[in-house]
């Protein structure tokens, strides 16, 4: 997960938005791992994703889980929290 993390920073501004968003798709299903070095790992990720795709995308894939009503874990719910408040900056500008 680091790797993708550093890759998805690496390559910001490139136009390379649909192979990252392929990544997300390989990235995504450890939003639910419950270890915490993992959480930590895919929080790191996710930071670095919401650089490369921005936070419109990344939000989007978190309410997509949050409205199907399933129990979702406490980084799902940190996910959310951040794309929430980095998205307000995309929106002002």
């Amino acid at each position: 997960m680091a790797a993708i993390g550093h890759l998805a920073l690496g390559v910001y501004g490139f136009g390379c938005e649909d192979a990252l968003t392929h990544l997300l798709n390989y990235l995504w299903p450890n939003v639910f791992e419950t270890s915490p070095h993992v959480v930590q790992a895919f929080m790191a990720c996710i930071e670095g994703m919401r650089i490369g795709l921005g936070p419109a995308k990344i939000l989007q894939y978190s309410l997509q889980v949050t409205l199907t009503l399933t129990p979702v874990s406490l980084s799902h719910y940190c996910v959310i929290n951040i794309m929430w408040f980095h998205i307000f900056d995309v929106i002002r500008y």
